[in-house]
């Protein structure tokens, strides 16, 4: 029998599959987004209603940072799925 040498990933190659994996989209993780910022708008409008305080986390988590994700994750999909 003859073994097989495990081949060491160079970090080029760790980093890019660390990219692919965060930001490859496919059906499941756009719906799973685009849940995730509902959820958050809505948990937002309704701690303002019922506390009456302007509540930052849910408003910059639905406001800035899932759909900065979300252009970053079409931008990196479209640049590496497109066909040469």
């Amino acid at each position: 029998m003859v073994k097989k040498r495990k081949t060491k990933k160079s970090k080029p190659s760790k980093i890019k599959h660390l990219l692919n994996k965060l930001f490859m989209l496919n059906t499941k993780r756009v719906l799973v987004i685009l849940a995730i910022w509902v959820l958050s708008v809505i948990t937002h409008a309704i701690i303002s209603l019922v506390f009456k305080i302007d509540e930052k986390i849910f408003f910059l988590f639905s406001g800035i940072i899932l759909p900065l994700y979300l252009l970053i994750s079409i931008l990196f999909f479209t640049r590496n799925c497109r066909r040469d």
